[in-house]
């Protein structure tokens, strides 16, 4: 469960995982947040979702995580005879998020380059005109 603190989101994400590491069990976690039980084992489930989609599910075998970022797209698992994890692969891919932020860093620079060049090509064609 102390796991999961990394993949926490907000500060109430955060409290909801400290109360439950702090009381071994959702019910008395709850209690003491004076929150509903249906409220905090969703937002569990929440951060629980967020691990795993950066490649940490340990009920799952899923142990291996993807950098800051990136979304683990699949894991595959080799097992050996005895049943036990030999190797491990994590596919992931940019997030999506990081993805539009990338596209519109490079369309603002190219953006930034074209105005420059276009000041400067209508720089020269003001030039030939005074020279004519």
């Amino acid at each position: 469960m102390e796991s999961l603190l990394q993949y926490c989101e907000s500060d109430s994400q955060r409290r909801i995982v400290t109360a439950c590491i702090k009381h071994g069990n959702n019910t008395t976690a709850a209690k003491e947040l004076d929150m509903n039980l249906r409220s905090l084992q969703r937002t569990l489930a929440t951060v629980r979702k967020n691990a795993a989609k950066r490649g940490w599910s340990p009920e799952h075998n899923m142990t291996r995580t993807v950098p800051e970022g990136f979304v683990a797209k699949g894991v595959s698992t080799l097992y050996d005879q005895e049943g036990n994890v030999r190797v491990q692969w994590v596919k992931s891919s940019m997030s999506q998020e990081d993805q539009a932020e990338e596209i519109k860093r490079a369309l603002a620079e190219f953006l930034k380059d074209h105005e420059r060049k276009s000041r400067q090509y209508l720089s020269l064609k003001r030039r030939k005109k005074i020279k004519n």
